[in-house]
C-alpha cells in the first residue's frame, strides 16, 4: 500500500480519469487490464496481468466486493455503487460493474469495469417532481441533453424503459421521442446502440480486445448479435454514397439470408448454446416468436429435457453428428411434437466447430 501511496504522491497531476477494464479468472487472477489501472491504482497492466489477486487491486475496499463477486460466479451481471479515495481528486463515487464470462452454461471468469460516477448537477433539486412550480418551469426547456447524458451512464447496465426515462426527465414519452428524433435524427435506443458500439470501437482498436469480451461487458448474450450490430454500426459509419458502390455485405448478413429462407425447418446454435439464426419455416413450425428466441439458450425451450439435450449437444460440440426419427419433444410452453431430427458441428473453414445446426421435420 506505501508504494501505491508514494507512487500517487510522485505524479500527482490534474487529470481526467477514465474507466478501468479488466478480466479475472475464477481463480480471481487477473488476465488482463488497460492502462487506466496506473491512474487508478498506481499499478502499470504489465504489472497486475497473470499475477496480482483481485483482494490485492482492492485493498481495503474488498470487503465490499466479495458480494458481488460471489453472484457474478452464479451467472448474474452485478453493478453497485461506492466511494472510494483517490489521491488525487479526493474521495468520489465509483460504480463498479460485474460481467459473467460464460463457456457452455460454466462461468469461467469474469470483466470488471470502474468507472466514476457523474457528479450530480446544481440544479438537480429542481427536477424533484413535488417541487410544481421548478416542473412548470423546466417543462419547455430541452431535456435531450439531459437525457443524453443518463444513456451515457447507463452503457454497460442496459437500455431503461422509455416510461421511466421519460418519467425521470419529467417529460412524456412522445415528446421524448418525437424531440429526440429531432435534435439526432434517431431514436433513443439506437442512439443508446451508437454509444455501445462506438465503444467496442474504441477498445477493439486501441485495446485489443475481442469481440466477445466488448459483447459480455455490453450486455449481449450473444456474441453473433454483438457482431451483427457492430457490423451494421461500421457500414453506417461509411458515406450512403459509397456503401451503395461498394455493395458492402458482411459474411453474417449474407448468411442469416440464405437462413432464413430455407425452405426447411433450420435453426443453428451458438458456441454457448444459444439460438442465433434460424429459417421462417423453424418459426412458423413451432409457433416461435423470433423476438424471443434470438439470442436465447437452447435450454429455454426444452427445460423438461435438459439433460437429454445437454448430452446431445456437448457430443454434437465434440464434432459428432446425432440425430433420431419420430422422437417425441416437448417445447417450454406446454407445446408436444413427434420429430425427426439432426443435430450436426457447425464448422468454420478453420475446421474448428463454432457452433451447432439443427434440422426438424414434424410428424
Amino acid at each position: 500500500m506505501t508504494s501505491r501511496f508514494n507512487y500517487f504522491i510522485n505524479h500527482s497531476r490534474s487529470q481526467e480519469f477514465h474507466s478501468v477494464l479488466s478480466y479475472w479468472d475464477k481463480n480471481l487472477d487477473c488476465k488482463f487490464a488497460n492502462q487506466e489501472t496506473v491512474n487508478w491504482f498506481g499499478i502499470k497492466p504489465s504489472q497486475l496481468a497473470g499475477r496480482n489477486k483481485l483482494e490485492l487491486l482492492l485493498g481495503e475496499d474488498y470487503s465490499l466486493h466479495v458480494p458481488y463477486v460471489q453472484e457474478v460466479f452464479n451467472g448474474k451481471s452485478q453493478a453497485f455503487e461506492y466511494d472510494r479515495t483517490f489521491i488525487e481528486i479526493g474521495r468520489k463515487p465509483v460504480i463498479a460493474t460485474y460481467f459473467p464470462d460464460i463457456e457452455l452454461g460454466v462461468v469461467v471468469g469474469f470483466f470488471l469495469h470502474f468507472s466514476l460516477k457523474k457528479e450530480k448537477a446544481e440544479n438537480e433539486n429542481l427536477l424533484k417532481p413535488n417541487n410544481k412550480s421548478c416542473y412548470l418551469s423546466l417543462s419547455s426547456n430541452n431535456k435531450i441533453p439531459q437525457v443524453v447524458l443518463y444513456l451515457k451512464s447507463q452503457l454497460f447496465i442496459g437500455f431503461p424503459k422509455l416510461e421511466y426515462l421519460a418519467n425521470i426527465h419529467l417529460i412524456s414519452v412522445s415528446k421524448l421521442m418525437r424531440d429526440f428524433k429531432k435534435e439526432h435524427g434517431t431514436s433513443p435506443f439506437l442512439f443508446y446502440r451508437s454509444l455501445q458500439m462506438e465503444f467496442a470501437s474504441r477498445h477493439i482498436k486501441d485495446s485489443g480486445y475481442s469481440k466477445k469480451q466488448l459483447a459480455m461487458i455490453l450486455g449481449f448474450s450473444n456474441p453473433a448479435n454483438f457482431t451483427s450490430c457492430y457490423n451494421r454500426w461500421l457500414k453506417e459509419q461509411i458515406p450512403s454514397d459509397l456503401v451503395s458502390e461498394l455493395n458492402i455485405k458482411t459474411p453474417e448478413d449474407n448468411l442469416r439470408f440464405i437462413i432464413a429462407q430455407l425452405p426447411i425447418s433450420v435453426a443453428v446454435l451458438d458456441q454457448h448454446l444459444n439460438f442465433t439464426l434460424f429459417s421462417e419455416k423453424w418459426v412458423s413450425d413451432f409457433s416461435i416468436d423470433p423476438t424471443i428466441l434470438t439470442n436465447k439458450s437452447v435450454f429455454e425451450f426444452f427445460p423438461k429435457q435438459r439433460m437429454k439435450w445437454l448430452r446431445i449437444l456437448v457430443d454434437c460440440l465434440g464434432g459428432l453428428t446425432r440425430k433420431a426419427l419420430l422422437d417425441q419433444v416437448e417445447f417450454s410452453n406446454g407445446a408436444c411434437y413427434l420429430l425427426n431430427w439432426e443435430i450436426k458441428p457447425w464448422i468454420d473453414d478453420q475446421k474448428n466447430v463454432i457452433g451447432l445446426i439443427i434440422c426438424t421435420t414434424i410428424h
